[in-house]
C-alpha cells in the first residue's frame, strides 16, 4: 500500500480525557497519520491546551458552533494543507491500530470512481 497523507479531524467540547485517549490512538496507528486537526468548541477543562501539548494543530472556537462547525473548519484547512484523505471522528472515538489500515485498503476501488470522495470515516 502507498503511503497517503492522512489529516485527521477531531472537534472536541469539555472531554478533555476522551480527547487525548483518541489522538494517543491516532498516533498509535500502523498506517501513519501525518497530521491532526482538533477543533476545540469553547472548551473550558483544558482540551485545547492538551491537544497542542500533543503536537495537534489546534483551532479554538470562541463559542460552541457544535460538531458540523467543527468539522467544517478542519476539512476545509486539511484540504489547504493538501492532504491525500481526511480522516473524520468524533472526540470520543477511540481507533484501533489498524483501522486507518483497513479503510485505506478501499481507496483503490474508491480512486475509480467518477466522483471518489475525500473523507474516511
Amino acid at each position: 500500500m502507498s503511503q497517503y497523507r492522512i489529516c485527521a479531524i477531531l472537534p472536541t467540547r469539555n472531554r478533555k480525557a476522551l480527547l487525548q485517549e483518541c489522538i494517543q490512538a491516532l498516533k498509535a496507528q500502523t498506517h501513519p497519520v501525518a497530521h491532526i486537526i482538533v477543533v476545540d468548541n469553547a472548551s473550558t477543562d483544558g482540551s485545547a491546551e492538551l491537544a497542542a501539548r500533543e503536537g495537534a494543530e489546534v483551532v479554538q472556537f470562541e463559542r460552541n458552533l457544535g460538531g458540523a462547525a467543527g468539522f467544517h473548519e478542519g476539512i476545509s484547512r486539511a484540504y489547504r494543507g493538501g492532504y491525500d484523505w481526511v480522516w473524520i471522528m468524533d472526540d470520543d472515538t477511540i481507533p484501533q491500530p489498524n483501522a486507518l489500515a483497513e479503510l485505506l485498503k478501499a481507496v483503490p476501488r474508491l480512486e475509480r470512481l467518477d466522483h471518489p470522495p475525500a473523507a474516511l470515516a
